[in-house]
């Protein structure tokens, strides 16, 4: 059986919003680093401002023993 590829693309405004951006604190309880909705926001705009500079960009490139190759880009 070929495997073909599967890509999900979500425009980065609706998934870095600041709707999102106040869900953030709830989802980083019992973590070590801790964000504000404030600082979500600002991390969201400057990752919206790396997409402009570098459209490509790869975040995580991963491939496993058996073969299933994973990308990240922004």
């Amino acid at each position: 059986m070929e495997h073909r590829p599967v890509r999900l693309r979500f425009p980065i405004g609706l998934v870095l919003n600041g709707f999102t951006a106040c869900f953030v604190p709830m989802a980083m309880k019992g973590s070590k680093v801790k964000l504000t909705r404030r600082q979500a926001v600002r991390l969201f705009r400057e990752i919206k401002r790396c997409k402009k500079r570098f459209p490509d960009l790869k975040i995580v490139e991963v491939e496993s023993e058996d073969g299933e190759y994973i990308e990240i880009r922004l």
